[in-house]
């Protein structure tokens, strides 16, 4: 996004349009296809095209780039006390604070909001330059002195208007957070009660809606905002949103924070609600000061009483009150819809699973696999009363529902489920919520972990703020929980979300502003950062914790007066980005065609990062090797005088760091000093991959703390071929070498003008060739190394990839992307069943569709290779057709064996999870017409082995159809282990101590010659003991049955492996009839 020409006048959104006129080859389709141009602060516009007319604008000179816009995600007191922020401690010049401005680009506000009172408050700053309204619906105050709303397409979600009015009431909370007035008495319907207030109690606020009611908030939106609320004068940006994935250098928030950080406006955005996944993390351009989120000293547990008096305790935020009384208490696998599904969907509770009849007035027990959101709102929409979670991992952060809710842990959920079983009318009461104290801070779960995705020598997140049920302003718009039957409405709303974290450094960034108002955006995000507190991390995500909080917990007190900064200007991020990325089109986004980099004047790198940072992230490329870095940083004394500090190093275990010098004098306020720190870290290819120490500088007032982080395991968006993370310029006409590949980085080369890929990966699947589009191969690790080396030691690399040329390779062994066995239902049933080719098949294709699938692919065929077990399942129904077509007579259960009994057997050695991955062996279709005898089965069998497995009343009938069937007498004895006729035979051992032995009843129908004699083999794994009763079948005709016992003994597991295989084998002088036995250890 380029900036506005700064010498001679010009009509921007004309020249928008000579351009788009000029590319289009019609000045009335490009009038009609401008959508807004960005006047005030930056030169651009947003304009609706089509790929091809988009790829033509880029190529008309002027234009710097063009992107397609995309859609951004919300991130969604006690909190100020808990950060030692209290009323009492503050030092506050009102008056001064009065002048800071605070833009908030969010979903509106809410104007009736006691939190945005202008009482006592005089006229806006001299410096505002900006407007509000006029509105049908929303009239500023001196609190909001400004309000503006951006949807560039003009498609408004309902309930949403065109107005700066919050429909969500997220863009209230964040601003009510950084500047909201004292409101004494908040609380969320008696819950977390108190004085709510924001930072800067008295700065003013400057509304800019770019997201709406939906949660979204698009590109053109947000780069509208940055362009107004930049030119209105504002002094901090808060930007609760982020984009999703993050992976662009210059997405719409990158660009638009960069200007701002031109004209010294420090942006402050969430981290994202990705955690814990690693790599996670969004908004990370070191311009940004970039927030995760943290726990605070408060927790809401919500108690459940049953009628027989026992207590269970889960957590929530419930406001509901059911007075005491008992509800009944009914399980969601035993309320199936009669229209539904399973009843393991109807136990989870799923959509569409539960018969509301069934449901209603009644508190509901579900097993949910995910978060519980969903499930609540499905039962309260049923008419439930009530529901009763159990997950196998409670979150840290309960959820508000639109009933009385609770989440059980695995241990209570039991106790509860054991209750219902064993009581004939079960009830229980749900109380509300009540507020517990816990220690804090951690991190929370959500909070997006790093490590930077594209700056791999910036750490982020910068900082770690409170972002856990923090009590703020809210709107009387939508009910608390946004859903339609939900009847509650409130002022005020506990919300979770890194969304909640960052106007909580926003409000900091805010503070500090109104203390040293001439401070860069630099120099006030290092003063948060050096002065932040320990932050713990919670025993199941320890193991990302060096990218979970970056320097830490917010301090605002001490951030006031840091003692010395680490600055940085807009020249030193361009150097770093010149460095970076080279003379490229990357760079000049930020610019524009009136104003293009010369990177050429730049000097090269100081130093590993290049950039004046406050935290140090080593990313070391070959942990086999010892590795050596050198930083280079520039400290600011912004003491009111002399000053002296000392550095102090605390490291790991043979990580050496040395600083140079180890003293800093300083004789005067603003005075710089610079220093040099050399990082030595030994090889290891072992555990910890990433390391954490610190450097301190102290004098007897202030410490300033700097993080190192020492990752061994590097995440390069840039190297893994991401979209957008790539210079087109630099990939332009060349073969592309993506490291860890993943998706589409093929095709990402190809928009980018590359002429091929080189995909390295030890996870791909290198069993089945994959079409690419452009000219493409993949290699592993080993593989890999020796083009990288080759790479590195060459100035002018070059390479060809060939065309594919077909070979042979041993087989059959099981494809690595086939689904693996145990079965995950029924642990007597061994699954899969059997295997059959599904690698590289050669069939049918449609001519509609390019044969890589992608749009701008021009090669079509009406054959095409494709690899999956969609492509296995059909050879299995070709040779059932086969089988059928000569003995059209044969049941299903008839084929069904022909094929599993007759199939070839493969090898354990080859295919480490054996019959779980192969099942009764290779198909084999000859072999299949005639196997001499059958394991045949009705549907009667297969009811009551139903019935066996627990399915019963509703949920049978789902499945057999609406003839009544009694499940309640006890099977058979006479029915076996498994009560199945099967092929193959499973036997579960779990966890036992002694041997265990299992008796499976099975039949066989001659389906061979009319006399003949079968003789059994059988072939036992070690420790498995196996019998036969009897040993001998002999057959007088066609269609006539023998049964046989089969009982196997099998010792305690005694080493790692899952299963172990043996095999019984009938046979006469024509037929082998084989059917494998497992043992499985879960």
């Amino acid at each position: 996004m380029g900036q506005l020409p700064h010498h001679q006048p010009v009509d921007v959104p004309e020249s928008h349009h000579k351009i788009l006129t000029d590319a289009l080859g019609s000045s009335e389709v490009a009038k009609e296809r401008i959508m807004h141009s960005y006047t005030r602060s930056f030169n651009g516009f947003v304009a609706n095209l089509t790929e091809d007319e988009a790829r033509k604008l880029s190529e008309t000179e002027g234009v710097v780039s063009v992107f397609k816009s995309g859609k951004h995600k919300l991130h969604t007191t006690k909190a100020w006390d808990f950060l030692g922020f209290s009323d009492l401690l503050v030092k506050r010049d009102r008056v001064v604070e009065s002048n800071i401005i605070v833009g908030v680009l969010d979903s509106g506000i809410n104007m009736q909001s006691e939190c945005f009172s202008d009482t006592n408050l005089g006229p806006p700053p001299a410096k505002w330059k900006g407007t509000c309204g006029p509105f049908d619906d929303f009239t500023c105050n001196k609190k909001i002195i400004g309000a503006r709303w951006f949807k560039v397409d003009k498609n408004i979600p309902a309930p949403d208007v065109a107005s700066p009015v919050d429909y969500r009431g997220h863009g209230s909370h964040t601003a009510s957070i950084i500047a909201g007035r004292v409101v004494e008495g908040a609380n969320f319907f008696g819950l977390a009660a108190g004085d709510a207030r924001g930072a800067v109690p008295s700065a003013r606020i400057a509304v800019y809606k770019v997201c709406y009611v939906d949660g979204y908030c698009s590109d053109e939106d947000i780069l509208a905002a940055f362009d107004h609320a930049i030119a209105d004068g504002v002094d901090i940006i808060n930007l609760s949103v982020g984009e999703d994935p993050g992976y662009s250098v210059t997405d719409a928030i990158a660009i638009g924070s960069f200007h701002a950080m031109q004209k010294r406006i420090l942006t402050i955005a969430s981290a994202g609600n990705d955690g814990p996944l690693e790599g996670s993390v969004v908004n990370f351009s070191p311009w940004m000061l970039t927030v995760g989120a943290t726990t605070t000293d408060r927790q809401f547990m919500t108690r459940v009483v049953l009628d027989n008096g026992n207590n269970l305790t889960g957590i929530s935020v419930n406001t509901f009150d059911m007075a005491n009384s008992m509800y009944p208490l009914i399980r969601g696998s035993d309320a199936v819809s009669l229209e539904g599904t399973s009843v393991m969907l109807a136990s989870r509770c799923v959509e569409g699973s539960l018969n509301v009849t069934l449901i209603k007035d009644k508190i509901v027990f579900c097993l949910t696999i995910g978060g519980p959101g969903k499930a609540g709102e499905i039962i309260s929409e049923g008419g439930g009363s009530g529901a009763i979670m159990q997950v196998s991992d409670i979150a840290d952060t309960p959820e508000v529902f639109s009933l009385p809710v609770t989440v059980l842990g695995e241990v209570d959920g039991k106790v509860l489920s054991d209750y219902i079983e064993n009581t004939q009318n079960p009830q229980a009461t749900i109380y509300k919520s009540e507020e517990i104290q816990i220690p804090a801070p951690f991190v929370a779960s959500f909070s997006s972990r790093g490590p930077n995705p594209v700056y791999q020598n910036i750490l982020k997140p910068d900082l770690v703020a409170p972002g856990k049920h923090i009590l703020a302003a809210s709107t009387l718009k939508t009910s608390v929980t946004g859903k339609p039957n939900d009847k509650r409405f409130s002022n005020f709303l506990l919300r979770s979300g890194t969304s909640m974290a960052a106007p909580f450094a926003a409000g900091a960034a805010a503070y500090i502003k109104s203390l040293h108002p001439t401070w860069s955006p630099a120099a006030i995000k290092s003063a948060l950062m050096t002065t932040t507190k320990a932050v713990n991390m919670s025993f199941e995500y320890a193991k990302l914790r060096d990218f979970a909080y970056g320097a830490g917990q917010i301090d605002p007190l001490r951030a006031a007066d840091p003692g010395l900064v680490y600055d940085l200007n807009e020249k030193s991020y361009v150097k770093f980005l010149c460095n970076l990325f080279g003379p490229s089109s990357i760079v000049n986004k930020f610019y524009g065609a009136y104003s293009l980099v010369n990177c050429s004047t730049y000097a090269p790198p100081s130093g590993r990062d290049d950039l004046n940072y406050p935290s140090i992230l080593f990313p070391i490329r070959n942990r086999k090797k010892p590795s050596e870095a050198v930083y280079w940083r520039t400290v600011t004394n912004v003491d009111n005088g002399p000053a002296e500090y000392t550095a102090t190093v605390l490291a790991p275990a043979g990580v050496e760091i040395i600083v140079e010098p180890l003293t800093l004098k300083f004789s005067r306020q603003y005075e710089n000093q610079i220093f040099k720190v050399t990082v030595r870290v030994p090889a290891s290819n072992v555990p910890p991959y990433v390391l954490s120490a610190s450097l301190e500088w102290k004098d007897n007032v202030h410490t300033i703390l700097s993080m190192f982080k020492y990752d061994r395991s590097p995440v390069s968006d840039v190297c893994n071929c991401y979209d957008r993370a790539m210079d087109p310029e630099k990939v332009k006409g060349k073969l592309v070498y993506c490291e860890d590949f993943v998706g589409s980085a093929d095709y990402s080369v190809q928009k980018m003008g590359g002429v091929g890929t080189i995909l390295e990966s030890d996870n791909a699947i290198f069993d089945a060739a994959f079409i690419f589009m452009p000219p493409s191969t993949m290699v592993n690790h080993n593989q890999g190394k020796i083009i990288m080396d080759y790479i590195n030691s060459t100035s002018s690399p070059k390479a060809v990839i060939f065309k594919t040329q077909a070979f042979k390779v041993a087989a059959p062994s099981v494809a690595s992307f086939s689904s693996r066995g145990p079965n995950p239902v029924s642990n007597k049933v061994l699954k899969p069943d059997i295997a059959a080719p599904g690698t590289n098949i050669l069939a049918a294709y449609t001519g509609i569709v390019s044969i890589s699938g992608w749009p701008d692919d021009d090669r079509f065929s009406n054959f095409i290779t494709m690899s999956g077990t969609s492509m296995a399942t059909p050879h299995i129904s070709g040779v059932a057709a086969y089988v059928k077509s000569m003995h059209p007579t044969w049941s299903p259960a008839a084929i069904k064996s022909a094929i599993m009994t007759t199939a070839t057997p493969m090898s354990s050695t080859v295919n480490p999870e054996a019959e779980f991955a192969y099942g009764a062996g290779q198909v084999n279709p000859l072999k299949a017409v005639s196997p001499g005898l059958v394991y045949d089965m009705d549907e009667m069998q297969y009811i009551e082995f139903l019935c066996t497995e627990g399915y019963s009343g509703t949920a049978l009938g789902m499945i057999i159809g609406s003839n009544p069937l009694d499940c309640s007498s006890p099977p058979s004895s006479e029915a076996g282990q498994d009560a199945l006729n099967y092929p193959t035979m499973q036997l579960t051992v779990d966890g036992a101590t002694e041997p265990v032995t299992g008796v499976f009843r099975r039949t066989v129908t001659n389906v061979g010659l009319a006399d003949s004699i079968y003789t059994a083999t059988i072939n036992a794994a070690p420790g498995v003991e196996i019998t036969v009763e009897p040993m001998t079948l002999s057959f007088s005709s066609i269609g006539e049955t023998q049964s046989f016992i089969v009982s196997v003994k099998a010792k305690p597991k005694n080493d790692e492996s899952i299963l172990s295989g043996s095999s019984l084998v009938w046979s006469d002088s024509v037929h082998t009839v084989r059917s494998p036995i497992v043992i499985y250890y879960p």
